[in-house]
């Protein structure tokens, strides 16, 4: 009898169920429209029975009734469920619950369906006859089979656990959560946590079981800086403690820096992950001694350093004669004082004083003076060498260095040349030397955090070794034959090695350097 009651409810449309007393649960309904007619389709109910809600809703209540049933005869469960829920609202008819039971089983809800029904029962009150009570626990039995228990646990408190998107309770919960048979979508919510979210088959005869560990969402780092009291602690060029702080960064490179009156400032770059807590603590020096192990002077591993010259100064063989030269050489690190490297010097050479060869000058020594004279237009040199510096005080701010450097030098120019006997002509003036040579000088760290960049004063001497200086000049003649002249190479006419002298002479230079290690 209870299955066959629960199959006319299963088929045919509701407008008895709701419109009528618990006696005719199982009637058709009329057609949608007419809540009029639906109410006299309705049984009579007995003297002592209540009024059918058909006649006992009205206003709002009763619209929202008319078009749940509406709905239901459509088809739409969803629909006339919204409507009788707020119906039930309204009225607080506990008959409108049956209603809603009806829906649910339509859609497979059994679990609400189970919830509406012993509603219906525990608030219907005198609403409901005996035969009403034992035909919706006979409902609630023919279920049962089809709903079955989820346990979850998590290990955090207070988060809210939904089934099938729908809140079921809020952790740690008291007892299994009762739910439909099937595929059922379990989520597990909390603020500052990951979404725990599983999909579970339940069915049988053995309770299913979730067990779910909350992972926190990790945003940014924590830092805190201990510093000296008084210390002004400034994080991102802010002010943000003295003495000490702790909060939260954005994961990345944060500018650090810690003052105090007299005391040297302390700075640098804290770089965080996300998720790290940092303790950084930080020692102030006091201003002008210097505390602990300098900075290195170049990072570890293979270093080179490239440096830059120039300046003033001399050579000097036969008089002296001014140089303007560039100076670029390149080191590499032996250690972290001593650079082995070479060099490549250019400049100028002042005409005056025979360019610093051994050649004539432009004047006669004397009036008996019948030796070729040379007249400078120009004069240059070229030197290439290898050299050796030894840093006395690598890790000072202030570090005086010596150095040792051997060269090869070649010279020229172009001088205007006189022979007595002869007449004028132009002569090119080549000559080389070799130069071992000594340097001093003193460098300034410009950036004594890391070293790289040094300004400085320096000397430079050496000796300069020449060979035999080779002085070339070409006289134009010319021939006469058959009445025509001629020149050219024919006419051409070398004097050779006009002087040849192997010496000695000098070279002084004072200059700045800057230099680079990289």
């Amino acid at each position: 009898m209870k299955l066959r009651r629960w199959g006319v409810i299963a088929v045919l449309p509701i407008a008895g169920l709701v419109a009528a007393s618990s006696r005719v649960l199982g009637a058709p309904a009329k057609p949608a429209g007419s809540a009029k007619a639906s109410a006299s389709a309705s049984a009579v109910p007995t003297a002592m029975g209540p009024k059918p809600l058909a006649e006992t809703l009205s206003g709002p209540a009763k619209d929202d009734y008319d078009a749940g049933m509406t709905a239901y005869s459509l088809k739409d469960f969803g629909g006339a469920s919204i409507k009788f829920s707020a119906a039930h609202d309204k009225a607080k008819d506990a008959r409108l619950l049956f209603n809603l039971a009806s829906c649910e089983k339509n859609l497979r809800h059994y679990v609400k369906m189970r919830t509406h029904l012993q509603r219906y029962l525990a608030e219907g009150g005198a609403l409901l006859t005996q035969k009403d009570r034992e035909d919706a626990e006979a409902l609630i039995a023919a279920i049962e089979p089809f709903i079955s228990t989820l346990k979850v646990v998590v290990d955090q408190p207070g988060a809210d656990v939904l089934i099938d998107d729908e809140v079921a309770g809020k952790t740690p919960l008291e007892k299994p959560i009762a739910v439909d048979l099937g595929s059922r979508k379990v989520r597990i919510h909390k603020e500052g946590f990951k979404d725990f979210e599983a999909t579970i088959v339940v069915g049988g005869d053995k309770e299913a079981v979730v067990e779910a560990k909350l992972i926190i969402v990790v945003t940014g780092a924590t830092l805190k800086i201990n510093a000296p009291a008084g210390a002004h602690i400034f994080i991102d060029n802010e002010e943000v403690g003295v003495g000490t702080w702790q909060g939260k960064l954005a994961a990345g490179g944060h500018p650090l820096r810690v003052s105090a009156p007299g005391m040297l400032t302390h700075q640098s770059e804290v770089v965080l992950l996300d998720g790290d807590a940092r303790v950084v603590d930080v020692v102030l020096d006091p201003a002008g001694e210097k505390v602990g192990p300098a900075a290195p002077l170049a990072p570890s591993g293979p270093t080179f350093t490239m440096g830059l010259r120039t300046g003033y100064g001399t050579f000097t063989r036969n008089g002296g004669a001014g140089v303007a030269p560039l100076w670029l050489d390149l080191g590499f690190h032996l250690g972290r004082a001593v650079i082995w490297g070479i060099y490549l010097q250019a400049g100028k050479i002042t005409t005056g004083k025979s360019c610093a060869t051994a050649a004539h000058g432009p004047t006669a020594a004397s009036s008996a003076d019948l030796e070729m004279r040379y007249s400078f237009d120009s004069c240059a040199y070229g030197k290439v060498g290898v050299e050796l510096i030894v840093h006395t005080l690598p890790s000072a701010d202030i570090d005086p260095w010596i150095g040792f450097d051997f060269g090869f030098m070649v010279q020229g120019g172009k001088a205007r040349t006189y022979d007595p006997l002869g007449g004028a002509s132009t002569d090119s003036v080549n000559t080389g030397a070799l130069q071992p040579g000594l340097q001093l000088g003193v460098d300034w760290h410009v950036t004594p955090s890391y070293r790289p960049f040094t300004v400085g004063p320096f000397f430079a001497s050496s000796l300069n070794i020449y060979g035999s200086d080779k002085f070339d000049r070409f006289r134009l003649s010319s021939t006469t034959s058959g009445g025509v002249t001629t020149s050219g190479d024919n006419g051409r006419e070398s004097f050779g090695i006009h002087h040849s002298e192997n010496g000695f002479g000098f070279s002084l230079l004072f200059g700045a350097r800057a230099a680079l290690t990289f």
